[in-house]
């Protein structure tokens, strides 16, 4: 009923949390789009680390109607 999208919000291994985001909603899309109409949250992982606020801001100014969680797994915060 819900598609939860976990992000790495850090972008460890030269890895775009925004276009990661892109990737998999292709990747659904090709896949069956009607999954595409389904109600989703994001999920921005791995807010323990600094370079995480930079791709938050950065995800926020691209998508600012998206449903955004961040969270730290690590620290269990979020």
């Amino acid at each position: 009923h819900l598609l939860v999208y976990v992000l790495d919000g850090a972008g460890t291994e030269e890895r775009d949390p925004l276009r990661d985001f892109e990737i998999l909603q292709a990747e659904l899309a090709s896949y069956d789009p009607l999954l595409l109409t389904k109600q989703f949250l994001v999920v921005f992982n791995k807010m323990d680390l600094e370079e995480a606020f930079t791709y938050l801001k950065r995800f926020q100014e691209h998508f600012p109607h998206l449903p955004l969680f961040p969270v730290s797994a690590l620290r269990r915060q979020g």
